[in-house]
């Protein structure tokens, strides 16, 4: 089954409708697919009121956290626009051009958008 682990069990609420990967977490529990299936190259729509969202990403779309960190391991070239109230942000492996951080010397497939209120943002990009 496709889909995004909480705590070792897939979400049922996620589905895959019209190519929008979509799940809304609505727990104090962490999303997290690092080590398991990878969210596939579909435009993504995480969201977490009270938790991390931790997972491998190689498609475009939108993460967003109200209080949880955002940990995203890129397998894609992607434009990443992050933004965050009450945290760091910190981006590996993708170079900062003013507006968004993008892959140096690759076209970008689509954009990633990532949003937290009161968290921090890690994402590392490994071509």
């Amino acid at each position: 089954m496709e889909g995004i682990t909480v705590d070792d069990s897939v979400i049922n609420r996620s589905r895959i409708e019209h190519n929008i990967y979509n799940t809304h977490n609505t727990f104090n529990t962490t999303i997290n697919n690092f080590g398991s299936e990878r969210v596939a190259k579909k435009n993504i729509n995480l969201f977490s009121m009270s938790g991390d969202i931790r997972c491998n990403v190689d498609g475009p779309g939108r993460i967003k956290t109200m209080s949880g960190d955002i940990d995203l391991f890129l397998s894609a070239p992607l434009e990443v626009i992050a933004t965050t109230m009450a945290g760091d942000i910190s981006i590996d492996g993708l170079v900062f051009d003013g507006h968004a951080y993008a892959p140096p010397g690759e076209r970008p497939i689509g954009v990633l958008f990532l949003e937290t209120m009161s968290g921090d943002i890690f994402v590392k990009y490994s071509h």
